[in-house]
């Protein structure tokens, strides 16, 4: 799946206000308070110093500031910064990762000392906020993983390292250079599924929260049961395609954005674009281009649909330019979605 809109909670609230705080009353901190927690937070990680972390917490949030402090200094590394009324925490897995960040919302006691800090409402879960984590590394591949899943982790690196190895043998000049093609990535095994609501086989997603951050490949939960070698391969191939391309700041429809995922997945696997061969439907009026509901109830089927989108735009109007749209939607001469539903049909069984 592509970008996957998520509902963090903050700590203990399921997402909504808390009926009653504990005393003393929280407070929004105004702009200086806020920018001096930012300094202090992230002096405190780079000098090393966990206590003094903790102690930028009240006594009622120290609980969580100590799972956040350990969890900063075992980063590479952890800047916080004043975002208006939020804190903007930018991090790194490993040195030569790029950065990922989070904007998390926090309230202060009395003495200006942070009584909660947690991701605001509709925002993405974030792996080292609320549970402990363990770093690890297989080149160029990264990861952040909660600690419950760090089992998973070793599987989950050769995996990912696998999916990148074989990525690298295609062309992505239009997105990247080549030289950035194999460049590390971060992978986040978050310890559930918070954030998503109710209970959904989200699989994996790419979060990319600014221009100037690295995307991260999500799966949650990692340890899906009955998941094989061969789909944990096809899934974070699917995903990798997406933070390569950054996907999640286009402007194309999702049937594009997916498709092309899946239509190079398939490129890399022949064992999956035959088993979506014998899923599509034959050419007929009433075929058309998946719709955004379609993708978001998942199944092969749609997948396959989607990826059969993308190589008939590619027969009719040659890779280069299709991706070339894909990065531009706005881009002239890019065909209409009854163009492209043409060229759907007719590169569907007849």
């Amino acid at each position: 799946m592509g970008l996957l809109a998520g509902c963090a909670a903050l700590p203990g609230s399921q997402n909504t206000a808390p009926q009653a705080w504990p005393s003393p009353t929280p407070r929004a901190p105004d702009a200086d308070l806020l920018q001096r927690l930012a300094t202090d937070l992230t002096a405190a990680v780079r000098d090393h110093d966990a206590d003094r972390f903790v102690a930028l917490f009240a006594p009622q949030g120290r609980a969580a500031g100590s799972v956040i402090g350990r969890n900063a200094l075992h980063l590479a590394a952890w800047q916080a910064e004043a975002d208006a009324d939020h804190l903007r925490v930018r991090t790194q897995a490993g040195a030569q990762t790029g950065w990922g960040s989070a904007t998390l919302a926090l309230a202060v006691d009395p003495e200006g000392r942070i009584l909660w800090l947690g991701s605001r409402p509709g925002d993405h879960p974030v792996v080292w906020l609320d549970h402990l984590i363990d770093v690890s590394h297989d080149d160029p591949i990264w990861l952040i993983a909660a600690a419950s899943q760090a089992s998973m982790a070793p599987v989950w690196l050769r995996t990912a390292r696998d999916a990148s190895e074989r990525l690298t043998t295609l062309d992505w000049s239009v997105w990247r250079p080549p030289s950035e093609v194999a460049a590390p990535l971060t992978l986040e095994l978050p310890a559930d599924l918070v954030g998503f609501g109710e209970p959904i086989d989200v699989g994996a997603y790419v979060r990319l929260r600014g221009t100037d951050d690295e995307p991260r490949i999500v799966v949650s939960p990692a340890d899906r049961p009955g998941l094989t070698q061969e789909e944990r391969l096809h899934l974070l191939t699917h995903e990798a395609v997406h933070a390569l391309t950054r996907s999640p700041e286009w402007a194309a429809p999702g049937w594009a954005v997916e498709g092309l995922a899946e239509q190079v997945t398939e490129q890399l696997f022949p064992d999956l674009a035959a088993a979506h061969a014998a899923l599509l439907p034959r050419a007929s009026e009433g075929v058309g281009l998946p719709s955004d509901a379609d993708l978001a109830a998942g199944g092969l089927p749609v997948y396959a649909l989607a990826a059969r989108a993308i190589a008939g735009a590619q027969d009719r109007w040659g890779s280069a330019q299709v991706q070339r749209w894909l990065a531009d939607w706005q881009a002239p001469g890019r065909p209409s979605e009854a163009e492209f539903t043409d060229a759907l049909r007719a590169a569907l069984p007849q």
